[in-house]
């Protein structure tokens, strides 16, 4: 266990630049949500939902330019629970 305040020690100078290459973290460091999303009255189409998310698809048509529409909808949300779970990779 580390100390709260304990000093950071490195193999480099204090003056190198990092860049960031990419991160990892734990699962439960995060929080994912898709709400699932009611078929619009008079349109048709459905709402599937599988393994906590849910996408809906709607099929309508436009008199007025003669065309069909489609369209693909997701509501979505995240939130970090955890940070302390997850680190940057950085590279020196």
């Amino acid at each position: 266990e580390v100390a709260d305040n304990a000093a950071l020690t490195t193999p480099y100078a204090v003056s190198d630049s990092f860049v960031p290459r990419g991160a990892i973290f734990v699962p439960r460091a995060f929080a994912f949500v898709s709400v699932p999303l009611e078929i619009p009255p008079g349109a048709e189409g459905a709402m599937i939902a599988n393994n906590g998310y849910a996408i809906r698809i709607v099929r309508d048509y436009d008199i007025l330019t003669k065309k069909s529409i489609i369209s693909l909808d997701t509501l979505v949300g995240s939130r970090v629970v955890d940070g302390s779970l997850g680190a940057k990779v950085v590279e020196a």
